[in-house]
C-alpha cells in the first residue's frame, strides 16, 4: 500500500516534480501499448498518452516556479508557464525546448497575440472529444506512438536534468 503520508512532507515542488514524473512516467507506459498491443489502441488512447505528458510538463513547471519564486502566480495555459520559467530562470544550462508549444512564424506580434488568443487550449483537446458548445475540435489531430515516445524519453531526461540545476542554481 501506498499513501498521500509519503509524499506531504517534501517540499512543494518536489512534489510537484514527483507528479510530473509519475505523469510522464504514466504517459511512457501508455504510449509503449500502443507498439506492443495487438488490438487497435486508437485516437481516444493516445489523447490519454498526450494529456499525460502535457500535464506532467505543466506540474514540472509549476515546481520550478515554487521553487524560485514560492509567491508566483501560476498561468492557465502552458507556453506561459514556460515564459515565466524562462523570466525566472535565465541561466543557460536551464533552458531546454519543451514540447507542447506553438510557434507563430511570420506572424506580427499583433498577429500572434490574436491567434494565441483564439487557438483552442491543447490540453483540452486531449482531454475532451469536443469544446464546451459540444462542437467538434477544429483542425486534424494524429500521434505517432514511436515518435512520441522519444519525446517522452528526452523530457525524461531534461526533467532529471534540469531538477538538479534547479537545486543547484537556487543554493548559490
Amino acid at each position: 500500500m501506498t499513501g498521500s503520508w509519503k509524499a506531504q512532507y517534501l517540499p512543494k515542488e518536489k512534489q510537484f516534480f514527483s507528479f510530473a514524473k509519475a505523469y510522464l512516467e504514466a504517459s511512457s507506459k501508455l504510449c509503449k501499448n500502443f507498439d506492443e498491443s495487438d488490438e487497435e489502441l486508437g485516437y481516444p488512447s493516445a489523447c490519454v498518452v498526450l494529456f499525460l505528458a502535457h500535464h506532467a510538463v505543466e506540474l514540472f513547471l509549476k515546481g520550478a516556479i515554487l521553487n524560485r519564486s514560492p509567491d508566483e502566480k501560476f498561468h492557465l495555459r502552458i507556453e506561459e508557464l514556460k515564459e515565466t520559467f524562462d523570466r525566472l530562470y535565465p541561466e543557460v544550462d536551464l533552458s531546454w525546448d519543451m514540447p507542447f508549444r506553438t510557434e507563430y512564424l511570420g506572424f506580427s506580434p499583433e498577429e500572434r497575440e490574436k491567434a494565441k488568443k483564439d487557438k483552442e487550449p491543447v490540453d483540452q483537446v486531449y482531454r475532451y472529444p469536443t469544446d464546451k458548445e459540444r462542437q467538434q475540435w477544429q483542425g486534424i489531430y494524429a500521434f505517432e506512438p514511436a515518435s512520441f515516445q522519444k519525446t517522452i524519453e528526452s523530457l525524461l531526461s531534461d526533467f532529471t536534468r534540469l531538477e538538479l540545476a534547479i537545486d543547484a542554481a537556487n543554493k548559490r
